[in-house]
């Protein structure tokens, strides 16, 4: 069975190793809770879903 476009849309993303990006621009600095990594697949999970708010993203 196939991969949801999403968990495909992930796996690229995860090739392009967002650790080392985060690191050279140093993103995460004043972030305990909320990471870059986490920020933007929250992200792409709101546009791949059509959200129109950060609520209908929250909600699912």
């Amino acid at each position: 069975m196939g991969q949801p476009i999403f968990k495909q849309v992930v796996n690229l993303i995860e090739k392009v190793n967002i650790s080392s990006i985060v690191r050279s621009y140093d993103s995460d600095r004043y972030y305990k809770a909320f990471k870059s990594r986490t920020h933007l697949i929250t992200m792409l999970f709101g546009i791949l879903s059509r959200c129109d708010s950060m609520t209908e993203t929250c909600e699912g």
